[in-house]
């Protein structure tokens, strides 16, 4: 197994997302084999409605990050920087679909993994929200206005808030009222 590479583990999780999605009735292809690294997109999907020439189709981002540590917190960098997510019509713009995020928990045989999917608006919404209160926290140092790139919690994708503890007010997260996006496949369809 090829260990601590990152572009491997990115490219392992853009492929078991695309077995998960023919087995959901998706036809997938990663548009990362024909321009690299292309931006706000890995793979595009595509439904066909039996017997018409009817298709749905949906372009999907792959965040994949490796468990070190059981119960470690894992942070998913989202492409984005902190201040640029705070900002809704720009979120509307440069996300394209849904997000599907790959936690690779090695084994004796390889990668066990789990797959948390976001639908379109909850991705824009759990970003703009996160950011908003992580940029109001209190705090000595500013953050830098360029290049400080945001992230996403796994417990907020699993729709889990923050307390409040000194100079940071709770974090209220919007994903609560949703069902459960572990293994929520239905989300690459919905808006």
């Amino acid at each position: 197994m090829i260990d601590n590479n990152k572009a491997v583990l990115g490219a392992i999780g853009e492929n078991v997302v695309i077995s998960k999605l023919l087995e959901h009735g998706w036809v997938a292809f990663n548009v990362n084999s024909t321009i690299k690294n292309f931006k706000s997109i890995d793979l595009v999907c595509i439904r066909m409605e039996e017997g018409t020439w009817k298709h749905k189709s949906v372009l999907v981002q792959v965040k994949t990050l490796k468990r070190h540590k059981p119960n470690a917190k894992l942070n998913f960098p989202t492409g984005f920087d902190i201040f640029s997510s705070k900002d809704k019509t720009y979120l509307d713009v440069n996300i394209k679909g849904p997000y599907v995020f790959v936690v690779a928990n090695p084994s004796e045989t390889g990668y066990i993994f789990e797959y948390y999917i976001l639908s379109r608006n909850q991705m824009k919404e759990l970003l703009y929200e996160s950011n908003k209160w992580y940029i109001s926290w209190e705090r000595e140092n500013p953050i830098k206005e360029k290049g400080v790139t945001a992230g996403l919690l796994l417990h907020w994708i699993e729709g889990y808030g923050d307390k409040a503890v000194k100079g940071r007010m709770e974090f209220v997260n919007p994903l609560a009222k949703h069902k459960s996006c572990k293994d929520n496949w239905n989300n690459i369809e919905n808006e």
